[in-house]
């Protein structure tokens, strides 16, 4: 976050309020809505944050197809197991 604030010029709500959908990793942008002002700005992503939240998305999905195809998802242990505990 400390990356994304410096390197955009954002400020510490415009930071915390932005979601993936906000980025665009193909123009290097980042959609700021209801910033400093009522209009929408688009700073520039900086060029160290374009390659790591392509992989953090690959690493989430992948993630999550583990969790939908597994059985049983142990809150306590936070792991993924096949066959529930009685």
């Amino acid at each position: 976050m400390a990356s994304l604030r410096y390197g955009a010029g954002l400020c510490l709500m415009e930071c915390v309020r932005r979601r993936s959908k906000d980025v665009n990793h193909e123009d290097q942008q980042i959609l700021v809505g209801d910033g400093k002002g009522p209009k929408d700005r688009l700073p520039m992503l900086p060029s160290l944050l374009t390659v790591s939240p392509k992989q953090h998305l690959e690493k989430v999905n992948i993630l999550h197809q583990q969790e939908v195809n597994c059985k049983v998802w142990n809150v306590a242990t936070g792991r993924l197991e096949t066959e529930a505990r009685s």
